[in-house]
C-alpha cells in the first residue's frame, strides 16, 4: 500500500518505516466493497497497488482517518501498533 505524503498516515507511520522509494507499507487488505469517491472534506492517503483507496482522512479534523485493510488482524505488527497508538493519544 503506498501512502501519500503530507498526510496523518504518513506522519503516523514516518520515513523510517516506509519504503524509501515508494512510501509503502505491507497490509492485510481483502475486500468486496471500497471507497469510490470520498465524500466532501475528505482526501485519500493511501492507495494498493491495483488502485483501491486503502484510506481516507480529514485534514481539518484533530484525527479522522479511515482504514480500508484490518490493522485488527496483525495486533502484533508495527504498522498497527503505530496507528493505534496514534489513536489513543489523539483521544486523550
Amino acid at each position: 500500500m503506498a501512502i501519500k505524503e503530507g498526510t496523518l498516515l504518513h506522519r503516523i507511520f514516518g520515513d523510517n518505516n516506509l519504503n524509501p522509494l515508494s512510501h509503502e507499507i505491507p497490509v492485510t487488505s481483502a475486500h468486496h466493497q471500497a471507497v469510490k469517491t470520498p465524500g466532501k472534506g475528505l482526501t485519500v492517503s493511501a492507495l494498493s497497488d491495483d488502485g483501491i483507496i486503502e484510506a481516507i482522512e480529514m485534514s481539518d479534523y484533530p484525527f479522522l482517518a479511515g482504514v480500508q485493510w484490518h490493522p485488527e488482524r496483525e495486533p502484533d505488527n508495527d504498522q498497527t501498533r503505530r496507528l493505534f497508538n496514534a489513536f489513543v493519544a489523539a483521544a486523550k
